[in-house]
C-alpha cells in the first residue's frame, strides 16, 4: 500500500513521536465487535478476539485505504503515500448471518 513494510512495535515501547496505528484485543467486545478511533493523529483498531480484530483492520483498509477484497485471492491494494483519518469513533458490530424465517 505504501510501498515499504512498516515497522511493528508494541505500544508500550512508543516512543510518542510521529504517528502510529495501534492494534488490540479488547475483551470487552463480543468476539465479531469492533472499534476504529482517531485522535487526528493516531488511530486505534480494537475488537474482540478472535475476529473482532480481523474485522477491524479490514474496515479500517476498506475505509480508509480504500483496499477491495473481490474474492479470497482477487483484491485491488491502492499505492497511496498517505491516509487521511478523520476524528472519528466508529463501533461495528457484524452483520447477520441469517434472518429467522417464521412460517405460519
Amino acid at each position: 500500500m505504501f510501498g515499504k513494510r512498516p515497522e511493528i512495535i508494541d505500544q508500550t515501547n512508543f516512543p510518542g513521536k510521529g504517528q502510529a496505528i495501534f492494534i488490540t484485543e479488547n475483551n470487552k467486545l463480543d468476539q465479531e465487535e469492533w472499534s476504529i478511533r482517531s485522535d487526528g493523529k493516531n488511530v486505534w483498531i480494537s475488537g474482540g478476539f478472535p475476529r473482532g480484530v480481523h474485522y477491524g483492520v479490514a474496515e479500517f483498509l476498506e475505509k480508509f485505504g480504500g483496499v477491495r477484497w473481490f474474492t479470497p485471492v482477487n483484491h485491488k491494494i491502492p499505492k497511496v503515500k498517505s491516509i487521511t483519518v478523520p476524528l472519528v469513533v466508529l463501533p461495528k458490530f457484524p452483520l447477520a448471518t441469517s434472518v429467522p424465517v417464521q412460517f405460519s
